[in-house]
């Protein structure tokens, strides 16, 4: 057979992209590991390897453990406007933490009481059977609560018309993007309370380098896509536990291999792209990474 002696035969090595072979290997992302001066809280931080790797193929995550004892009231999210008649208003801050529907209701009750300058007193119910909260209140006034007409009220989105954030604690308990005014001092959401909207799921952001981000998740609504969903279904001591038989997300670079990737930045969120509150908990995530040898 005559040599080769010009054109691409030349200047191809005997390594080709189709001759190499696969190589895989498994490394875990420990939240510790994090440069604390620079990334200070667990949520988000950069993760750096050992040595980069050159042209990969794809990423696994293939185990793990994820703080799950989450706030589903929040910093962010906790404040709406309560009035009494159509001119006297306060904002009223539910106390940031971890609340089941009853003790939410509670919650309510001690913050509508505690308002300076009131005239109503409020007694704040919570039925079994409804799934609804109720509040009665004990004097002249009409009262409202304000979750359209507020600086808190959720956004949404101009284009869409989806929801673009929620900013208050109309869904959790109950209430919709309206203002509800009280009917013979009754007020009953039309919704049941979702006191669970911010607990069982949290949204995995992966970024190679800060130039790849390796998005395998397509979201709707013009929200940004993510590496992976986590449903926070089963809890052990506050931490939820990745399985492989479960949770097998793996991202492909197509149609060509990253050349090269010597660090991933790794942030928790929610649907609406906020930092999770993960109470400074440190985690630990197990990827396998295949790459060409």
């Amino acid at each position: 057979m005559a040599a080769i002696t010009s054109g691409q035969g030349v200047l191809l090595p005997e390594s080709t992209a189709k001759r190499r072979k696969q190589r895989s290997v498994t490394v875990a992302v420990n939240s510790r590991d994090r440069n604390l001066m620079a990334d200070y809280y667990p949520n988000s931080f950069r993760w750096t390897f050992r040595r980069p790797l050159k042209e990969v193929v794809s990423i696994e995550l293939v185990n793990g453990s994820i703080p799950a004892d989450l706030y589903n009231v929040a910093t962010g999210w906790n404040v709406f406007t309560f009035g009494e008649g159509t001119t006297k208003t306060w904002q009223v801050a539910l106390t940031p933490g971890q609340y089941s529907a009853s003790e939410l209701v509670s919650e309510l009750q001690i913050q509508l009481n505690a308002l300076t300058g009131k005239v109503n007193t409020y007694v704040v119910a919570y039925s079994t059977i409804t799934r609804k909260m109720s509040i009665t209140a004990t004097g002249p006034s009409q009262f409202t609560m304000y979750f359209m007409t507020s600086p808190f009220a959720d956004s949404i989105d101009s284009t869409s018309g989806a929801l673009a954030s929620i900013n208050c604690p109309a869904r959790l308990l109950g209430f919709a993007w309206q203002d509800y005014t009280s009917v013979s001092g009754v007020l009953i959401p039309p919704n049941r309370m979702d006191p669970d909207i911010f607990l069982k799921k949290l949204y995995l952001y992966i970024n190679a380098d800060n130039s790849v981000e390796l998005n395998r998740v397509e979201m709707g609504a013009g929200r940004r896509d993510c590496f992976h969903v986590l449903y926070l279904d089963q809890q052990t001591n506050g931490y939820y536990t990745l399985n492989k038989d479960l949770h097998t997300p793996i991202f492909y670079s197509a149609p060509a291999p990253i050349s090269r990737i010597s660090a991933l930045n790794i942030s928790i969120r929610d649907e609406f792209y906020r930092l999770v509150d993960l109470g400074w908990h440190d985690f630990t995530l197990l990827f396998e990474i295949t790459y060409l040898d």
